[in-house]
């Protein structure tokens, strides 16, 4: 549609009846000659009846979000006028001619564009992405074009996946260096990702829905920092301890080391926590008590069941992992059996038998009541042990359900199957041609590091680095 069908375009218009647009915000004015009321829901609140938004005595402008579709009705003193669901724009201006004849849906008009919300995000990646794309395009070329002791000086030196270095073959190869302290490159690469994620997402996001938390069901990028960072802190504890306990350290003192940075930490995040409220107010549940809370737990059964040394099999290293760490894995299982039998067989007062939904206005348009069953037993045992000071967690007295509640993760899976299907062929064929494709005098999918790996077992994997992959990458470039 051309911006000429509109009778002005919305792009520095942010005005809404004196009243100043926000992120996530869009304008619509209502024409009317008679009083009317509009109610509205939006379409993440599942099941949830409409609710009165604003009584409109005359032709006047309200401001309504974007976050989500929008189910809304007109009604006046003899009854509903008309009903219908839009997915507003952000900064849209709209408009409803109620004097007019209105046949169902009242869908409304556009008098002015929506803006591109995401142009500034997507342009910012696509600079980030040029400018990577940039550098090794550069280093490409420089390598190539760059020989004899300059290259073998400043660019020969690569740091594999695992710290170490893998040096190219020149006359000072002979020279002692000193040794290089190991970490995983991977692992400090996607730590310090998340964590510059979690500064983005706490510092606003710009205002941008996807770096917001989903009310409830559903998944946002923000919803995924707290796992990542999760993740990287187990995987550096286990690898922390693994090179602790080889070099023999007692296991009691290491488990005294893995308690006191967990206290630290969970005092860390009270103190955090407790700035600008009184003690009766603070919050013991914390992201950092949380994190320290899995630490503890994580790093006692990892000091109390993890093996130093193990046989090492060819081609088992999945199952060497599971079958070598079994007591960390049937303690884990156990740990989440207890959790789902409680969630689903107990019941909260008042409440249904395995009930996990927000509560407030959820299912109401049904005849159900659910206002103090937010999280169902999890929310009602946070509050019977935490007790007041939690509440500004669960928001008990409030309508939780008025923002969100619709699965919006699996409407937006079933939305893009293709792109799923695509996605899956793809990796499908990566992992096809690994395992099955064996390059040059390796074995048939070999993905370790090459060099000296394996040769105690008289298995000469001197060129295999990263097996067909690394082939296929050395030979195109």
């Amino acid at each position: 549609m051309s911006f000429g069908s509109f009778e002005n375009v919305g792009s520095f218009i942010r005005d809404c009846n004196g009243t100043k647009l926000r992120f996530d915000q869009a304008c619509l004015q209502i024409i009317t000659t008679k009083e009317v009321s509009f109610w509205s829901q939006y379409e993440e609140c599942e099941g949830c009846v409409l609710l009165e938004t604003a009584k409109i005595p005359e032709t006047r402008a309200i401001v309504l979000g974007t976050g989500s579709p929008l189910r809304y009705a007109v009604r006046s003193g003899n009854g509903e006028i008309c009903t219908a669901t839009y997915q507003f724009g952000e900064y849209g201006q709209y408009s409803l001619n109620l004097t007019e004849d209105i046949n169902q849906p009242c869908t409304p008009r556009m008098t002015a564009e929506p803006d591109a919300a995401f142009l500034p995000i997507l342009t910012a990646v696509v600079i980030l992405l040029s400018m990577a794309t940039l550098w090794y395009v550069i280093k490409g070329i420089g390598k190539r074009v760059v020989a004899g002791r300059f290259y073998a000086r400043y660019f020969a030196r690569e740091d594999n996946e695992l710290g170490s270095e893998t040096r190219v073959l020149t006359a000072e190869a002979s020279v002692p260096r000193s040794p290089t302290r190991s970490r995983l490159r991977s692992l400090d690469i996607f730590r310090g990702f998340a964590i510059a994620l979690m500064i983005f997402v706490n510092a606003g996001g710009g205002g941008y829905g996807i770096f917001s938390h989903s009310v409830w069901n559903g998944l946002t990028v923000a919803d995924v920092v707290f796992p990542w960072f999760a993740f990287a802190m187990g995987e550096a504890l286990v690898l922390s301890l693994n090179a602790r306990l080889r070099t023999s350290l007692p296991r009691i003192n290491a488990l005294q080391q893995v308690a006191t940075r967990s206290l630290m930490l969970s005092m860390i995040g009270i103190v955090l926590g407790s700035s600008n409220a009184s003690w009766l107010d603070v919050r013991l549940p914390g992201v950092l008590q949380r994190l320290a809370a899995m630490y503890l737990i994580v790093g006692a059964l990892e000091c109390a069941f993890m093996r130093t040394s193990q046989d090492i099999t060819p081609g088992r290293s999945l199952f060497r992992d599971i079958s070598a760490g079994w007591q960390q894995w049937l303690a884990t299982l156990l740990l989440v059996a207890i959790q789902v039998c409680i969630t689903l067989l107990v019941a909260a007062p008042g409440c249904p038998r395995g009930y996990m939904g927000p509560g407030g206005l959820h299912l109401s348009a049904y005849n159900q009541s659910l206002q103090n069953c937010t999280a169902g037993i999890a929310g009602y045992i946070d509050r019977l042990v935490l007790g007041p000071a939690d509440k500004v967690v669960w928001y008990i007295q409030v309508y939780f359900c008025i923002t969100g509640c619709r699965r919006s993760l699996f409407r937006d899976i079933s939305a893009g199957w293709q792109q799923w299907l695509a996605t899956l062929l793809l990796v499908a064929i990566q992992v096809c041609i690994t395992l099955l494709v064996a390059a040059p005098g390796c074995p048939r999918g070999y993905m370790g590091p090459g060099g000296l790996h394996l040769s105690a077992y008289n298995q000469s994997l001197q060129n295999c680095t990263a097996g067909i992959a690394g082939y296929i990458d050395s030979s195109v470039s």
